[in-house]
This record gives C-alpha cells, sequence and structure tokens, in this order.
C-alpha cells in the first residue's frame, strides 16, 4: 500500500475549550489527506491543545486568488454586439492579496492576453470592484462558453487551484435583415429566432401561441385576458433585432383580433426598443376596449375570432438615424376581459436616400413672441448616405417674400446641425413661419417630403393691457388673443353652436379623425398687467366635458386633459395652476362610464364653472394665461366666458383684517376676512333684546367672505358676534 502524503495548514487560531472551572486555549488544524498517483483526497481536522503557549504554524494557502464572479458578459441572452468583460476577485487566502494575473478562454480557445491587476490590496476573504478585462469582442450568434481563470497570486504559484476557474454560458441575439416575417406557424414559441416574451409576474398568464385561431394559417399568438385575474399586469412579446442601419423608415403590420368582454377592457401597445430591450419606447399604437376590437358590440363569453373578425394594423417608425438595431414589443395590459390575438406580423424597411435633408425643428422664434423682431434658427439632421456640404435654407412669413440662406460645412449621414437666418420683421398679431430647405450640395434632394415644417407664431403687443380682461366669443373676431397650434391638426375655434351665456363659444374637437394623441393646443390671453397696487388677481371661466371612448378613471388609456398655465416671461416658463382630466374633467354624465357620442352641451346646466387665484403666480409687470388642452382623442372641450381681472381691497380690511359691509344693510351682508380665518369658531347675530337670530360654526375651514341673510328679521339695530380662538369681536349692524 502507498504511504499517504500529509498537508498540514492552520485555518483557525481562535478556538478555546471551555470547562466549568477552566479555559483551555487549544490549536485547530486541517490535515489534507492525498493518496499520490490517484484523484483521492479527503480533510480531516484534528484539536490540539496549547496550554499556554501560542504556536505559530505556517500554511501553505497563504496566497490562493479565485474569480469572485464574472458580471459581464452575463448568463442567458445577451443582446449587444461587441462584449465588454468584467470580473471581480476575491482572495481566499490568508496573506493581502496585491496582484493576480487573469486570463480568458472563449468556446475553448484563448482570448487576448493575461491581464496582470496590481494594487488590489484584498484582505483575506475581501473581493474587488468590477475589474475590465481587455479585449473587447464580438461572438457570432449563438451559444458560447467563457472561461475566466486567475494565476499567480502576489507572483506566487496558486496552491488550491480548484478555485481559479469560473465559466458563463450565454447566448447572443441574432440581428436579422429586413423584411421580417412571423406567423407562428411553427410549434416553437417564442419563434427560435431571438424572440422572446417579457412576463415580469413570473409563472402567470402571457402570450402564448394558439392553433385555436389563425389570420394567415392555423395559428396565432394570444394573451389569454379572459382567464387572467391578475388585473394591470403587462405581458410584452418581442421579436428579435432587426437590423436598422441604412434605413430612413420602418412599416410593422400585423394582424389583431379582439372582442370587448361585458364591463372590463384590455389594451394593446406597440412598444420600440433601440438599445437591445434595457428601455421600451412608445409608438403611436396604443388601443384599448372598443377602440381595439375587431368585432361589434361585446360579449360574455370567451373571445375565438373567426376569418372575418381580423384587422390589418400598421405602425410607422422614423428617425432611425442613430439606432443600429430596434426590437418591435407588442405589449398587452390586462384588464381581465377577454382574449387578444395577434398574426401576421411583417415588417418592412425603406433604404435612406444618397441625399436627404430632414429639417427637424424651427427653433426660434417661440410660439409666442412679444417683439416683433424675428430670428429664426433652425435644425436639420442629414438622414442620407452622402456628407453634405452644402445646402440653401429658404423661409417665408405668412407667404410673403422668400429670403435664402446659404450654409456650408461638413454633415455625415445622421449627423446634425443648425443655423440662424436672417432677422425678420412683423406686426402683432398670428403668423406662419414657413421654413424649407434645397439643393444639397447643389443638387437635388432625392427625398423631399420632409424639406419643409410650418410654425404658426403669435406676436403679443409687448405694452401690458389692463383688467379686466373678459372675452365671451360674441363676436367673430378675438382681439387680442391667440392660438398656439403645433401639430398642425384641429385646434380651439369659435362656435355659434352652444353656449354657457350668449350666443357663441370655444371648442376644440378633440375626437377628430385627422387629431393625433396628445396633441396641445393653446388658447393665450393677451399680456395683462400688474402690479403691486393690485391686491388680488384672479381668472375664471365657463367649461364643459364628456367622457370619450375611453374609460375616464383610466390609467392606462390616454385620456383628454384641460390645464391653466400661467406665463410672466412670454411663453419662456410656465406654472400649471389648474389640471384635470378623464373623470375629473367631466361637467355631466356619471365618471365611471365613458360615452361614444360626440358631445354638445346641452344649456347651462352641462358647464360647470372654474376660478384660480393668480396673485402667488404673478410678478410685478404684465403676465398671461394659457388654455392648454392636451387631446388624446376622446370628446370636445367648450369654454366660454374668460375673466382676468383683479380686486383692490378697501384700505380699512387690510388695516384690520375684516370688514363687514354694506352697514347698514338691506336683506344680507358680508362678512370679508383679508386672509383664510382658520382660527374662527363661530359668527353669531343677536337682536337687540339679547335673543340669538342667527348662528354657525367652523372648525377652520370658513370662507374669506361669509354672506349672512337677515331677510326674514324686522328693522333694527343687531350685533354681530365672532369667536375665535384666541379673541372674540363684537360688532354693532344696522338693518334699514
Amino acid at each position: 500500500m502507498k504511504k499517504n502524503h500529509i498537508i498540514i495548514g492552520l485555518f483557525f487560531v481562535a478556538a478555546m475549550m471551555i470547562s466549568a472551572k477552566t479555559i483551555t486555549p487549544v490549536l485547530i488544524i486541517t490535515k489534507q489527506l492525498h493518496e499520490p498517483g490517484t484523484n483521492r483526497s479527503g480533510l480531516i481536522e484534528q484539536t490540539i491543545p496549547a496550554d499556554t503557549h501560542l504556536l505559530l504554524v505556517s500554511s501553505l494557502l497563504e496566497t490562493d486568488a479565485a474569480i469572485g464572479s464574472i458580471v459581464e458578459p452575463a448568463s442567458g441572452s445577451i443582446c449587444s454586439a461587441s462584449i465588454t468583460p468584467g470580473i471581480t476577485i476575491r482572495n481566499v487566502g490568508t496573506e493581502t492579496l496585491n496582484s493576480v494575473e487573469v486570463g480568458m478562454i472563449l468556446d475553448g480557445s484563448p482570448l487576448g492576453t493575461i491581464t496582470t491587476f496590481n494594487n488590489l490590496s484584498l484582505v483575506t476573504s475581501a473581493e474587488s470592484p468590477v475589474l475590465t478585462l481587455l479585449p473587447d469582442f464580438a461572438p457570432e450568434a449563438g451559444l458560447h462558453v467563457l472561461k475566466v481563470y486567475t494565476r499567480n497570486p502576489n507572483g506566487n504559484a496558486d496552491i488550491s487551484s480548484g478555485n481559479d476557474t469560473v465559466a458563463v454560458t450565454f447566448r447572443t441575439t441574432p440581428t436579422l435583415p429586413l423584411t421580417y416575417k412571423e406567423s407562428f406557424e411553427s410549434e416553437t414559441f417564442p419563434p427560435a429566432n431571438g424572440s422572446a416574451v417579457i412576463n415580469e409576474n413570473a409563472g402567470s398568464t402571457t402570450w402564448t401561441r394558439t392553433t385555436d385561431a389563425g389570420k394567415l394559417g392555423v395559428a396565432s399568438m394570444t394573451l389569454n385576458a379572459f382567464n387572467y385575474m391578475e388585473v394591470g399586469e403587462r405581458d410584452t412579446y418581442r421579436t428579435p433585432k432587426i437590423d436598422v442601419r441604412q434605413l430612413d423608415s420602418v412599416v410593422v403590420f400585423f394582424s389583431v383580433a379582439y372582442k370587448e368582454y361585458e364591463g372590463a377592457a384590455d389594451s394593446l401597445l406597440i412598444l420600440y426598443s433601440p438599445d437591445c430591450g434595457i428601455t421600451w419606447l412608445r409608438t403611436g399604437y396604443a388601443k384599448g376596449g372598443p377602440d381595439l376590437s375587431s368585432s361589434p358590440g361585446t360579449t360574455p363569453d370567451e373571445f375565438i375570432p373567426t376569418t372575418s373578425e381580423w384587422r390589418i394594423e400598421s405602425v410607422v417608425l422614423k428617425d432611425l438615424c442613430a439606432m443600429e438595431s430596434v426590437m418591435i414589443g407588442f405589449q398587452s395590459y390586462n384588464g381581465y376581459g377577454n382574449n387578444i390575438y395577434v398574426d401576421a406580423i411583417n415588417i418592412a424597411g425603406f433604404a435612406s436616400s444618397l441625399r436627404n435633408i430632414v429639417l427637424t425643428s424651427i427653433d426660434e422664434p417661440k410660439l409666442a413672441e412679444c417683439t416683433n423682431s424675428l430670428s429664426p434658427a433652425v435644425r436639420f439632421i442629414n438622414t442620407g448616405l452622402d456628407t453634405i456640404h452644402s445646402l440653401k435654407i429658404n423661409y417665408q412669413v405668412d407667404g410673403g417674400v422668400i429670403t435664402t440662406f446659404n450654409w456650408t460645412g461638413s454633415l455625415t449621414r445622421c449627423n446634425i446641425a443648425t443655423a440662424v437666418l436672417a432677422t425678420a420683421v412683423s406686426s402683432p398679431g398670428t403668423h406662419v413661419l414657413t421654413v424649407f430647405t434645397s439643393e444639397p450640395n447643389d443638387l437635388n434632394d432625392l427625398a423631399t417630403s420632409n424639406d419643409t415644417l410650418r410654425k404658426t407664431v403669435t406676436i403679443y403687443n409687448a405694452t401690458p393691457i389692463p383688467d379686466p380682461v373678459f372675452e365671451g366669443f360674441e363676436t367673430a373676431g378675438i382681439t387680442g388673443w391667440g392660438i398656439q397650434n403645433p401639430d398642425g391638426g384641429r385646434t380651439w375655434e369659435r362656435t355659434v353652436t352652444t353656449a354657457k351665456t350668449g350666443v357663441a363659444s370655444l371648442w376644440i374637437n378633440n375626437p377628430a379623425a385627422d387629431n393625433v394623441n396628445s396633441a396641445i393646443d393653446n388658447f393665450i390671453s393677451p399680456v395683462v398687467a400688474s402690479s403691486a397696487a393690485v391686491d388680488s388677481m384672479f381668472v375664471s371661466w365657463d367649461y364643459a366635458y364628456k367622457s370619450g371612448g375611453h374609460y375616464p378613471g383610466s390609467t392606462v388609456l390616454p385620456l383628454d386633459t384641460l390645464e391653466i398655465l400661467v406665463t410672466n416671461d412670454c411663453g419662456a416658463t410656465f406654472t400649471s395652476v389648474w389640471k384635470k382630466w378623464g373623470e375629473d374633467l367631466q361637467t355631466v354624465n356619471d365618471p365611471n362610464y365613458p360615452s361614444s357620442t360626440a358631445f354638445v352641451p346641452n344649456g347651462p346646466a352641462e358647464w360647470k364653472s372654474g376660478r384660480v387665484y393668480l396673485s402667488p403666480f404673478i410678478t410685478p409687470g404684465g403676465f398671461q394665461v394659457y388654455f392648454s388642452s392636451k387631446s388624446n382623442k376622446q370628446n370636445n372641450i367648450w369654454l366660454d366666458n374668460i375673466d382676468i381681472t383683479s380686486k383692490i381691497l378697501p384700505q380699512r380690511l387690510k388695516d384690520q383684517g375684516y370688514l363687514i359691509y354694506p352697514n347698514p344693510f338691506g336683506n344680507s351682508f358680508l362678512v370679508h376676512h383679508l386672509y383664510a380665518p382658520v382660527e374662527l369658531q363661530a359668527m353669531q347675530v343677536f337682536n337687540s333684546t339679547g335673543q340669538l337670530v342667527w348662528d354657525n360654526r367652523y372648525n377652520g375651514n370658513a370662507n374669506t367672505e361669509v354672506n349672512i341673510d337677515l331677510g326674514n328679521l324686522a328693522k333694527g339695530i343687531y350685533i354681530l358676534k365672532m369667536i375665535y380662538s384666541n379673541k372674540t369681536v363684537v360688532e354693532r349692524i344696522v338693518k334699514h
């Protein structure tokens, strides 16, 4: 029999043997037994009394380095084209680890050269921060194994090599060219092409393949919302990466089938990710309930579509210049309603032209200006393949004389440039500024549909006008007020269809077909004067609204919004002073139910009034009030009787903090406090004989102005007693 070789190493010196009367220090040593010529080995422990002497035992595991973890790449699917390896190193020896060498092996072959890390200063059991290895590498699509190993800790041989190597298995997803098609005919789901399902509520219902229905063949993809009880869950089916380099735009076609369940609505959103699924951005497609339905009406039954109950949809993605690839996501929002089906996904791309300048924005002038001198500033991008060295930028105001600016430079593909054009002079009022580009590199632009932008600019008289400023829309011309319509769709307009008072009002046709979601339209007041002499400034208005097709309390589907904004600097900055949407904006109907009919208020009862105290939000000089509609294609919003007015308080009110007027009075009088009387507990009125004839109690909720009606009482002298938490005020009042 071969002899056993024994290796002894000190692991712990802090153990003690304890009895009721004595404490005996001990050393615990570990023996590693190894039988030469075999792979058989083992560990045994032995406890050795140390009496009162400390025995120093030298360990053969003083220097032992290990890979703590492979941080990058992580296991699973990897989307990035290029991988920068990242690791941590852990010291499992007893000696401080100052240096170590690290190498990599990818799919069985060495990757790069050995990297030496110095100045680590890792004490026992410490782990380093993430360390970067070289080189970066870009493996082909498929399954890969990366091994990372350490060697020569502190310049010595690593005695324990069993912990030197760590491996990670990962799969790089392919980037597919267009055209991309998916009809789910293969039994594999998600399709084995880099597609995936994102189900954050793991184990719950999510997108699956079904053969219950199909648009093109026997199968499709479905979200079984009929049996999905977790309301509010989002599930996403995503495509593989799609190569969009050299593309100008992408169109996503797909077929959808859905029938709304009675009393519950589900939603479908189309998203895209330019960074391999790290972030997801919305496209313009978000439909739910009746908007998503491809079959009319509702049903109490689980929905399985027939051939005629499918609808073809399309989504266009533009501005792809900065992107190398995109993923398309089909995201459901579960309302515990009915099944959603998707099939026949067809994604097509449109290649960029050699010369294609896109005018992206008119940065100046602003939508509202308080000066008649305009200096247009524009921004444009080269989405073509050729580098652009020269360009003509042309503009005109209200269709007048064209002014041309000759730009020169070097603009490569997907880069942006700006230009400030010659100054133009315009009078107060609303004007249309048109800017268009031409002749890139003195040649024709091969895609002219994106060369022109228009901007409606309202110029206001810089001299503020005094209040009151009232607009009841009774005359055809709305003098001094402005309208901003950035998207060019439907906007605020005067109408004689209905009104709160009189014959006319202002409305915006939100559900019009040519509107877009999130379109913002502003109705803007003139510049109104404000000064320190004004005690209070208010804006009041009448409004009417009824919910559209989306549920008014929805937190998922976009709803119409009305917001009141105040600006002290001609639209450079804003303060929101009032904002309502959905059920809070409604002036009629049960707020829990949507409406599919265009709303026209029928009489004053279907209007409400709004009033905002503006003084905290305005500064001396001049201010403007914006009535801002954010349309989400739901229903009409109506406005009438906008009144901006100030109030100068009597000096006596300012001096004593309250005022009673009129006094003497006829039937009623007003008790007006300068500030909200939070300490007021009661107001009482007594007649001349001391009898209590009027009494009201408060708990910090008294209004600033309280009207007291004594119309049913006899003429004569009365006593008003106001009881506060810290005082009582008594005043004599006379009814004549």
